[in-house]
Order: structure tokens, then C-alpha cells, then sequence
């Protein structure tokens, strides 16, 4: 059974970049530029696993850290993984783990890997 990830940025080419090097590992994923069109996405799906996700967007749009908290209120189960600048780990604390940018490919995937082990969809 394939992985099922969230993944969301606001910048289309880091949405890119990761969304190819997580399927060209096998996992399944749904990438959003908009908090709210991944927020409706994370509410229609009970198969999602993991949500990946950077912390800071525009003005006027919830940021990473809501996201997470509001879907994880309703669905407990569901593991976080934050992707952003050092200074914004802070933020993320009892809410998922965080990997500061630039990350490289390789731990990219293995932390998300992880994530997913522990949701219990790899063995």
C-alpha cells in the first residue's frame, strides 16, 4: 500500500522538487500551494498519513502550524513534518518534528520515512 502525504508550500518550485523526489521514492502524494485547498484535502481524506509542510505564508492565509493543529484536533493520528528556515522551529514544538531548509534529498526522505513508520504505513 502506498504512503499517504500531504505536501504544502508556497513556493512552487520547493512544491516541485519535493513532490518528485517523495514519488520518485514510491510515496504517494497530493501537493497544495494553498493552505485552505490542503486544509479541504486533509478534512475529504482519512488515508493521509503525513503532512508536510512549510510554516510561513502570505498574509491573509493560515500558516503551517494552524494547519497542522487544526487537522490534528480532529484526526490525533495524523504525523507533521515541518520544513523551514532554523528560526521558525520554535513554532513547532508538540505539534510535529522540523527539519531547517536547505535539506538535503536524502534526509528529506528518510525523515519522512520515519514519519510514516510511525504512523504505522511502512514496516
Amino acid at each position: 500500500m502506498l504512503a499517504q502525504i500531504v505536501l504544502l508550500d508556497d513556493d512552487q518550485a520547493a512544491l516541485e522538487r519535493t513532490q518528485n523526489l517523495l514519488k520518485q521514492d514510491g510515496l504517494a502524494v497530493a501537493a497544495f500551494l494553498d493552505p485552505m485547498d490542503a486544509l479541504a484535502a486533509l478534512e475529504r481524506t482519512q488515508t493521509v498519513q503525513l503532512l508536510v509542510t512549510s510554516i510561513t505564508f502570505p498574509a491573509g492565509k493560515p500558516h503551517g502550524v494552524s494547519v497542522a493543529q487544526l487537522t490534528k484536533y480532529k484526526r490525533r493520528d495524523l504525523q507533521v513534518l515541518f520544513i523551514d528556515s532554523a528560526d521558525l522551529a520554535e513554532h513547532t514544538q508538540g505539534v510535529g518534528d522540523f527539519l531547517a531548509t536547505p535539506v538535503e534529498a536524502g534526509v528529506l526522505v528518510a525523515s519522512v520515512r520515519t514519519q510514516l513508520t510511525r504512523a504505522g504505513q511502512l514496516g
